[in-house]
């Protein structure tokens, strides 16, 4: 033991003739000590020896704990907002830095509505009230408008879970940016909308069926042609406009393109409003969706 730790407490409690205590890692057959050495009144020392190792390797693995929940904490994608029952925000990652573009010191145990707009703080101030009093404390997800340091608002979605501690309830706030993904809402919406005011005004009898072969659409010029509704077209009602010579060809052709994803094109002849049938040339494609493979409708004209 010369050289250790125990040595020079040891050495120290003898001379000072003090009583100490101290930790010994390894000082006895390789184990960890808890070390308690005292005058006796021979002159020497006395000397109490307690086996620590299992509290030692329940403190590294609270450490290690403790270190991967922070790491998880830190490296989360979201924005990670903790708050207290007063509403005060305690604790917050670097991605809510980011996200609001404020430092860590000018957030912490500062009121949590520093991050919502300026015209919906008051209420957010109710509901956090009545969350801290329980009426609505449990796990919860929403859509919500957020505000940046230099005033800038932005659409977030944000899921709140309860956390109790020895010290009281917390709130964690998990909170991601969803400009982007409502950009592109608003372009499909658009988009969409374009895509029905040109079938709406084309002369061309169209239709839109989904992937199993089911016609969800008619737009108006198969209507006005052949003076059927759209709810007496939908399913396999349009067949009823088909001639009955030709019918069983559409159907089978139909469910034929549907089940291999192969295009149609086939003619036959429709009834028009006054009862006479015409002869037309009928073509379905299979319209692909990059963002979702597996997702396909049909346009049929």
């Amino acid at each position: 033991l010369k050289g250790t730790v125990f040595e020079a407490n040891y050495r120290k409690a003898m001379r000072e003739r003090i009583s100490l205590n101290f930790e010994a890692v390894g000082a006895v057959v390789g184990r960890d000590m808890e070390v308690c050495v005292y005058p006796d009144t021979d002159g020497g020392l006395s000397m109490l020896l307690l086996d620590i190792a299992e509290r030692r390797n329940a403190e590294r693995a609270l450490r290690e704990n403790e270190a991967l929940k922070s790491a998880l904490f830190e490296s989360s994608p979201n924005a990670i907002v903790v708050i207290n029952e007063a509403g005060n925000i305690v604790s917050i990652n670097r991605q809510t830095e980011d996200l609001f573009g404020y430092e860590r010191d000018e957030l912490l145990y500062k009121p949590v509505e520093l991050l919502v707009p300026e015209q919906l703080r008051d209420r957010h101030v109710e509901y956090r009230k009545n969350y801290a009093h329980g009426e609505v404390r449990q796990k919860k997800s929403a859509q919500v408008a957020g505000q940046r340091k230099d005033g800038s608002v932005f659409p977030a979605d944000i899921f709140i879970a309860p956390v109790k501690t020895p010290n009281g309830l917390l709130a964690m706030a998990s909170v991601r940016d969803i400009t982007q993904r409502k950009q592109m809402e608003e372009a499909l919406r658009a988009s969409e909308m374009r895509s029905r005011c040109m079938l709406e005004a084309m002369p061309q009898m169209t239709w839109h069926a989904d992937s199993a072969g089911r016609v969800t659409y008619f737009n108006p010029s198969w209507i006005q042609y052949t003076g059927m509704s759209a709810e007496q077209s939908e399913g396999e009602g349009w067949l009823q406009a088909i001639h009955a010579g030709d019918r069983n060809k559409c159907l089978q052709g139909w469910k034929d393109a549907a089940r291999k994803r192969k295009p149609l094109e086939i003619v036959c002849r429709i009834r028009r409003q006054d009862g006479e049938y015409r002869w037309h040339l009928l073509r379905a494609v299979l319209v692909k969706f990059e963002c979702c493979p597996h997702a396909v409708e049909w346009c049929e004209t």
